[in-house]
């Protein structure tokens, strides 16, 4: 998808997610549910992923919309 990136910005990627992944299982001191969370998180943006959901992002359409914080603060608001 994106070749002509250098090397090193591949490594940083690797390296700020097992960073981010360490510090969330030690904010939930290594608890099982925080472990699933953690886990049902990873696998479903894996299956996305895999599925090509994020290949065209200048096709943003509701189903992509319906994933983020202000889709569902726009339903709240209105059945309030």
């Amino acid at each position: 998808m994106i070749d002509q990136l250098p090397g090193y910005i591949n490594i940083v990627f690797i390296l700020t997610t097992l960073l981010t992944i360490l510090l969330f299982l030690k904010a939930v001191n290594f608890q099982k549910s925080g472990i699933i969370i953690l886990l049902t998180l990873l696998i479903f943006q894996g299956f996305l992923s895999y599925n090509g959901f994020y290949q065209a992002p200048s096709a943003y359409t509701r189903t992509g919309y319906a994933f983020t914080a202000d889709y569902h603060h726009s339903i709240i608001r209105k059945v309030q």
